[in-house]
């Protein structure tokens, strides 16, 4: 890493962007060399402005950066912004996620409590008035009703298999956890491949990030020095370069470049 990029880390993003009016996302890119959102001209023009403002060469780095554009080398058409950067507004998922798990075990316990009453019920009718009621009718009609008592306790116990099956998977999917950790400033893209809504966080150091375990993401990392902790279990990672992954069902899978591209440009 050559004088003049240590010189950009040491300053920092925030003020390189109060200081050149350059976007702190872009300046969070150029300084991570992840250049997947910004134009070959963006990023030429990005490196003059820097290398005049603070006096620095930056030969090397953008020699770096021509290597990657012309390896890439995207038609103009399909160059286009892949993160916009969210309004801000207040995050209500989690107090949604608590009413509808509330709402979801509070209906279940009923049922549970409705069916524990029904088999009471059905096991008296069992013992006594089928008993009383089979005294004075014909052997067709007494097997007609032991039919129909040993279908309604094999639907009961349909019911409660299901129910119990509910919710256990419910717990399964409450029990999913997804967390970012980084020792310094980490720029992350992801995507939802179910809805192809995206998103963006600079995560700070010494800082968590949490994403939604359940879903299905495509992902993209500035640099690759962070720890990821799916269902308790660390990984840590450690690349200079920026980095994509697939999320999917607790497994986080590194793809490449190409692979990152097709996907995201399903929809």
């Amino acid at each position: 890493m050559s004088l003049g990029h240590e010189v950009l880390k040491t300053i920092g993003a925030q003020k390189i962007h109060e200081t050149t009016h350059i976007s702190r996302l872009h300046v969070l890119a150029v300084i991570y060399e992840s250049y997947d959102d910004m134009t070959k001209i963006q990023f030429l023009g990005f490196i003059s402005i820097l290398e005049r403002e603070y006096d620095i060469k930056l030969d090397k780095l953008r020699q770096r950066g021509l290597d990657y554009f012309n390896d890439i080398a995207p038609e103009p058409e399909l160059v286009n912004k892949f993160f916009i950067t969210p309004k801000k507004k207040k995050n209500l998922t989690f107090i949604y996620i608590f009413l509808g798990l509330f709402i979801f075990v509070s209906a279940s316990y009923l049922s549970l409590n409705f069916s524990s009453s029904k088999d009471i019920k059905i096991n008296q009718l069992d013992n006594t008035t089928i008993y009383n009621a089979t005294q004075n009718i014909n052997p067709i009609e007494e097997i007609n009703i032991t039919k129909i008592s040993v279908d309604i306790n094999k639907s009961i116990k349909l019911i409660n298999l299901d129910i119990n099956l509910t919710i256990e998977n419910s717990i399964k999917n409450i029990n999913k956890t997804f967390l970012i950790k980084t020792n310094v400033d980490l720029w992350l893209g992801y995507m939802d491949l179910d809805t192809y809504k995206k998103y963006q966080k600079t995560v700070k150091k010494a800082n968590d990030f949490s994403i939604d375990a359940n879903k299905t993401w495509l992902l993209t990392f500035g640099h690759g020095y962070f720890t990821t902790n799916i269902n308790g279990i660390d990984k840590k990672y450690s690349d200079k370069n920026t980095i994509r992954f697939i999320y999917k069902d607790g497994n986080m899978n590194k793809i490449t470049y190409q692979e990152f591209q097709k996907l995201e440009k399903a929809n």
